[in-house]
């Protein structure tokens, strides 16, 4: 009898601490909901009625770089790029996107190339056409399995665009400590080269290594890559260097 008592106390206990636990998680992260939301209202005047093109890069046919784990690039772009308008259009920002669903703007029968051709060029007209104010490419890189970390790039005709850059990749180095990266110049980029208004490219990491891959796919992480942009826009917008 007094070992099963001790038993079924046991498990009270267990059972209390578990629940403690399941408490403490959910104040957490309604702590951390309050915490983005707080965040969005702080800076969010600087964004308000701002057209902002957010552009996934590749999609539908074009699967862009492949990971290790199999895991396609057009599918990361993606993800981040939709959370990136969800905080943006929180903020009261105009966000227009490229594109929303797994689909590229090319014509059905025409070749890889051709397709890929008319695509940039669609996306290209799209962003002139909505008179935005800035232009944020996002992609995915892939270079070798050693490297990783997140970088902008920018076209060194475009000392907005330097600008843009370098404050997205300074939020990009606080807010996820994973990258000591700079912002670069890129050049014969098609849509950086041929774009009049401030325009940045994100590459969001490296694809191809295995452990970058796994965070690319990670909800949270992708939200925070979202976070660390949109952080990054506000700080343009506001004046900063971003050195």
């Amino acid at each position: 009898m007094l070992v099963q008592r001790v038993k079924r106390r046991r498990r009270r206990s267990l059972i209390k601490v578990l629940l403690l636990v399941t408490v403490l998680v959910a104040v957490y992260s309604m702590a951390a909901r309050w915490k983005e939301q707080e965040a969005v209202r702080t800076i969010s005047w600087l964004v308000v009625n701002r057209v902002i093109v957010v552009d996934p890069g590749h999609g539908g046919v074009d699967p862009g770089a492949v990971g290790p784990g199999g895991s396609l690039e057009k599918d990361i772009n993606l993800a981040i790029s939709k959370r990136l308008q969800a905080i943006l259009t929180q903020a009261g920002a105009v966000v227009v996107m490229t594109r929303e669903t797994d689909t590229d703007l090319g014509t059905p029968g025409k070749s890889l190339s051709e397709r890929k051709e008319e695509d940039l060029k669609k996306r290209l007209e799209l962003v002139k056409q909505t008179r935005a104010d800035l232009y944020i490419s996002i992609q995915t890189n892939s270079l070798g399995t050693r490297w990783t970390g997140a970088q902008t790039f920018y076209d060194p005709g475009s000392a907005e665009g330097q600008r843009l850059a370098r404050c997205i990749q300074q939020q990009l180095r606080q807010r996820l400590k994973n990258t000591d990266r700079v912002a670069m110049v890129r050049r014969n980029i098609f849509m950086l080269r041929n774009l009049e208004i401030p325009a940045a490219m994100v590459e969001v990491g490296f694809i191809s290594n295995a452990g970058e891959e796994r965070l690319l796919n990670n909800r949270a992480y992708q939200d925070r890559m979202a976070w660390a942009v949109y952080a990054g826009i506000a700080g343009y917008l506001a004046g900063d260097s971003g050195t």
